[in-house]
């Protein structure tokens, strides 16, 4: 039941993974955007959502990237954020702290987190190790190169 209810939480949550290959779409509207797009996925295995996958994309301007150390990318650097979930598409005016959210968090150039909340309760981080929603990065051009 604990499970549950914490996926529950996590349903106005956007993420992606674990599909395979898809082809990166860019952002809505943004179709001419420069910047590599990173294409993401979710698979949900555990829950009320169990066999559900969700996907999206994001893109950065690389530019104001160093690829050393940690870096956090937010709508004022660039980032652009699409997600289709459950029937909707989300961009990233749609996140509950916007403009200071949403984020994507690299490490030495790599994606670490995204962190894109829809929901109307609390930010979670569903990105990593919620278990029931598998994330992955479908498409890695994204990354930054020092």
């Amino acid at each position: 039941m604990q499970t549950n209810r914490k996926l529950a939480g996590l349903v106005g949550a956007i993420a992606a993974a674990t599909l395979g290959s898809i082809a990166p779409q860019p952002v809505q509207g943004h179709e001419e955007a420069q910047n590599p797009t990173c294409a993401f996925e979710i698979e949900i295995s555990a829950g009320s959502l169990e066999g559900n996958r969700f996907s999206g994309s994001f893109s950065f301007d690389h530019d104001q990237l160093t690829g050393e150390g940690e870096e956090i990318v937010t709508v004022e650097n660039g980032l652009e954020i699409s997600m289709a979930y459950l029937g909707r598409t989300y961009r990233q005016e749609d996140d509950r702290n916007y403009p200071d959210y949403p984020r994507v968090i690299l490490q030495d150039g790599k994606v670490e987190l995204v962190d894109f909340w829809v929901d109307p309760r609390d930010r979670g981080i569903w990105w990593t190790g919620v278990p029931g929603w598998d994330v992955q990065l479908v498409k890695t051009d994204c990354e930054a190169s020092s």
